[in-house]
């Protein structure tokens, strides 16, 4: 599996943050639209910059309640 650059100054759509992430499509656009990926809806479709992209992987991870057992 290679490793994808992500440029800060890029826009990112929703099928390309799936690629980055390895997640399905739906999951990015749920990430998309509850706000834990901060984006913008253009047009009906989804983006983020390479910068707010990097951003979700410093947040610290919220624990839930079956991972604090």
């Amino acid at each position: 599996m290679s490793v994808k650059q992500i440029e800060e100054r890029a826009l990112y759509n929703v099928e390309e943050v799936s690629d980055i992430l390895g997640i399905r499509r739906e999951t990015a656009r749920k990430l998309f639209a509850t706000g834990r990926i901060k984006g913008t809806k253009m047009a009906r479709k989804w983006f983020v910059t390479g910068k707010n992209l990097k951003a979700v992987f410093d947040e610290p991870q919220k624990q839930t309640t079956a991972s604090r057992k």
